[in-house]
């Protein structure tokens, strides 16, 4: 039983993109969603494409969003959510079920929108 404690956007994604290669995404849907949790991080990378002898370091935002959607949502993986002000791209969508065999909701991770 999805016991939601917050809300989400979701906005799919066509198959349709900008002259710069970003895709063009659909209409803002708010759902109810279940927050288990948000991350947000800059980590540093262990090699530069230069790979020079100062051996520098790049940073890299991170973003790591799990939540649990209704079994009726209208998300799909590829599409993308915002959570507290986090927008993230749907990697996996898991399907959890009651003992009936029904789908109660969807386990959903995300990882950074680029």
């Amino acid at each position: 039983m999805l016991n939601a404690n917050g809300f989400c956007q979701i906005e799919s994604v066509g198959d349709k993109f900008t002259v710069h290669g970003q895709p063009i995404l659909g209409k803002a849907v708010r759902e109810r969603c279940a927050i288990l949790f948000v991350t947000r991080s800059l980590e540093r990378t262990t090699v530069r494409a230069d790979s020079s002898s100062s051996r520098g370091h790049g940073d890299e935002k991170t973003v790591a969003i799990r939540v649990h959607l209704d079994g009726n949502t209208v998300a799909d993986v590829g599409d993308k959510l915002t959570v507290d002000n986090v927008a993230g791209r749907i990697v996996s969508m898991t399907a959890q079920r009651d003992v009936t065999g029904y789908v109660d909701h969807f386990k959903v991770e995300c990882e950074a929108w680029q």
